[in-house]
């Protein structure tokens, strides 16, 4: 592993290099153990997420990344993939989020400027 990418409540993604690969660039998904649950919903979890990995497997999409593997390593699961350069979804969002408040301050200056506008013409209801 070279670094993490990514941190959420149930796991981590991080780049990697597979060196059975030649050194190829991978994102390295790797599923959480949390010690508040039982063992039985620890394995359930490690079965969803085996289960997760076998359909991406399968699925073929320009917009998805490839996976490469899965493994189990010291009671840790791992789920191998493609990585793919670029922003992440949360980074994707903020930039919509500040076009659109964007937007809707330039919406609300216009309609400030036009009530302005008829104001100082003395037709304040056009």
């Amino acid at each position: 592993m070279t670094g993490l990418i990514g941190r959420g409540g149930f796991g981590a993604v991080y780049l990697a290099e597979q060196l059975h690969l030649g050194n190829v660039p991978c994102a390295l998904k790797e599923m959480f153990a949390d010690p508040s649950i039982s063992p039985v919903q620890c394995q359930q979890n490690a079965v969803q997420f085996q289960f997760e990995a076998s359909v991406l497997a399968r699925l073929s999409h320009p917009m998805l990344p490839k996976v490469t593997d899965f493994f189990s390593e010291g009671g840790r699961y791992y789920l191998a993939m493609e990585y793919v350069e670029g922003e992440t979804l949360e980074e994707r969002l903020q930039l919509i989020l500040a076009a659109t408040r964007f937007f809707y301050l330039a919406d609300g200056l216009a309609g400030t400027a036009a009530a302005i506008l008829r104001m100082k013409r003395g037709n304040m209801y056009s």
